[in-house]
Parts: structure tokens; sequence; C-alpha cells
């Protein structure tokens, strides 16, 4: 109903952007869906301080309590657990800097949300050409620097999944009549080993899941 009030109704032909759908789409979803974190391309982070950093938090250590929408208390909360080790997605590290990136970069700090502090990139631990792991540390410190951007990351016990990202369908905002061959080919994006929040499992029910139903 939202979509057809946006782009409303004439008797003559029209042709309506995907990005309108999409917007509408986010909107609706933005009220009312819970959030969690992801690493769609997963890198291993293990923080080198993790044990230091730890105690400084008391009782609760380093568990966080999330609200499920950032914009709507009444959905609830849950909590997320920073762990020694965990996962942030590739794009959000790249192995030099660049004055326009604003997430992780080899001894440049970036936020970690929920957390607070800044993350330092200290190591790149590579197999080959592919990265294995980065060792970081965590600062806490009161005269650290303010990071541009807060990154995203899933603990050491997030859940292992598939995601498929969906986008346009054509390379073309109007196929024509070769509309085989405008095909977008990245219309579907499979990350097979992407690895997300532990939480979800509040709302999954194992028996509920399988080759028809992936979940509720």
């Amino acid at each position: 109903n939202n979509f057809c009030n946006e782009v409303g109704a004439t008797r003559s032909a029209k042709v309506v952007q995907m990005a309108k759908l999409f917007h509408v789409a986010r909107l609706t979803l933005a009220d009312t869906t819970r959030r969690a974190m992801a690493a769609l391309e997963p890198i291993k982070v293990v923080i080198t301080n993790f044990d230091e950093e730890a105690g400084k938090f008391g009782e609760n250590g380093m568990t966080f309590e999330v609200q499920n929408s950032p914009t709507d208390a009444t959905l609830g909360s849950h909590n997320v657990t920073l762990t020694g080790t965990i996962y942030i997605d590739s794009e959000d590290f790249k192995t030099e800097d660049d004055p326009n990136f604003y997430r992780l970069t080899p001894n440049k700090p970036v936020g970690v949300k929920y957390h607070g502090g800044n993350l330092i990139c200290d190591e790149i631990v590579k197999d080959g050409d592919k990265i294995k792991m980065l060792k970081c540390r965590l600062d806490s410190s009161e005269g650290r620097p303010k990071p541009k951007s807060y990154i995203t990351w899933v603990p050491s016990d997030g859940i292992k999944c598939e995601v498929r990202v969906y986008g346009h369908l054509f390379t073309q905002s109007e196929p024509s009549d070769r509309w085989e061959e405008e095909l977008n080919s990245e219309s579907e994006v499979i990350h097979s080993n992407a690895i997300i929040d532990p939480s979800v499992l509040e709302l999954v029910d194992k028996k509920d899941v399988n080759e028809w139903k992936s979940n509720q």
C-alpha cells in the first residue's frame, strides 16, 4: 500500500525505478524488523589484550544490551557479548590506508559498535594472498582518538549460515526485446560462509527448519 501511495495511479503507462521500491521496503522493514549483526564475508580477529580490557567492565564483562530496533524500544532487546575472538566483515577492512575509507586499516583505529572503544590492527596474518586473521587490540582509554566510524562484529559463538543478497534482475532500467542479454549475473549473491549474531536463535526453532521452510 505504501508503495502504491508513493508512485500514485495514472491511466498512462510509466516505468517506476526499482530504487523507489527498495526505499519503501527499507522504510517498512525499519519499523517492523529486528536487527542482528552479521559478517557476510568474515575475517577472524584475535583481540590480544582482551583479558585486560574485559577486567575494566566489571560484573557484566563485555556483554551489552542492544535494542532489537534502534528506533522502536517496544520491540524489546537482546544481549551481545564481545569475545576474545570476533569476526568482522571483509568490507570493513583494508590492508592499506585510504583517506576515503573510514573503517579498519593497520594502525588506524576504528570504533567497536556497542563497546564504544577503539579497535587497532597491529598484525595481518596471511595464508598466501588470503587473510587468515587479524591481531588487534582494544583501546578504551580516556584520551583515545575519536573514530570516524564504528564497525559491526560477531562473537566467537556466532552462527554459520548462508545469506543471499538480491539486487536488480536486469542491468537496464527498462529491459528491451533482448532482455535475456540484459539479465544481471549478480542479481543474487550467495554468501555461503556468513556468520550471524547468535541472538537470532531466539527466533528460530530447529524443528521448523527444513528445505521448504527456512524460518518463522
